[in-house]
């Protein structure tokens, strides 16, 4: 089911190379700690009914664009879904839609 997501060991690569860089202890890793995780009430449940549904819904197009740019669909999904929570009605102040 994952298809092209689970098979990407240089993402992989990339990102185990910057935790280990950003973790807890250094200066990035500290600052976030401080600035995003002493306050968590802004976390959003992403496995909710109504999200889960939405991702449902938006799943094939986030496969066929995945593979027609040969780019991993589940990382679409999460830049989708940080941007608008999958909400296609809302619009940012620059008009951007969803």
């Amino acid at each position: 089911m994952l298809g092209r997501a689970a098979n990407t060991p240089q993402l992989k690569a990339a990102l185990n190379d910057f935790i280990k860089s950003h973790r807890l202890g250094t200066l990035f890793g500290n600052t976030i700690l401080r600035r995003y995780l002493q306050e968590t009430k802004w976390v959003e449940d992403a496995t909710s009914r109504k999200d889960l549904q939405r991702f449902s819904e938006m799943m094939n197009l986030f496969q066929k664009y995945g593979n027609q740019y040969d780019y991993p669909y589940l990382m679409l999904a999460a830049q989708a879904y940080q941007e608008s929570r999958l909400n296609q009605r809302l619009r940012s102040r620059a008009g951007a839609v969803g």
